[in-house]
């Protein structure tokens, strides 16, 4: 929901006080959008991926076009002004391999939800 009382301008773009983009009805209550694209988009260029559209090619090789994401929406995720999809973050996460596996976007998770997320990413019943 846009709250024009707590609008700032950052860069030329309205942003909210901390930082995240103004946006009806994307506000998550695990993740800190804007951090965990600025971690994304790390990972992406540590990957040696230099633009979205050379992810968004890498996508179709390895998985085929079901797996395919737009260059646009990629850099929407990264500047934290768009949510994604799991399936569309495990792919990501393939393909990039970043140090500590999942655990390198753990510095986006909000931190009351941090500790259950480590517990639950921990439980063996999840993974076969």
């Amino acid at each position: 929901m846009y709250d024009a009382e707590r609008a700032r301008v950052i860069d030329g773009r309205e942003v909210r006080e901390d930082g995240g983009p103004l946006m009806s009805g994307f506000d998550p209550v695990m993740y800190d959008p804007v951090e965990f694209g600025r971690r994304l988009r790390g990972a992406r260029m540590t990957a040696g991926f230099d633009s979205a559209d050379a992810v968004s090619r890498a996508l179709v090789a390895r998985w085929g076009p079901r797996a395919r994401q737009s260059p646009r929406g990629i850099l929407a995720v990264e500047r934290g002004e768009q949510p994604i999809y799991i399936d569309q973050f495990l792919n990501l996460l393939a393909l990039y391999e970043p140090h500590g596996g999942i655990e390198f976007f753990y510095g986006a998770t909000r931190p009351p939800e941090l500790e259950t997320l480590k517990r639950a990413m921990k439980r063996d019943d999840l993974w076969p």
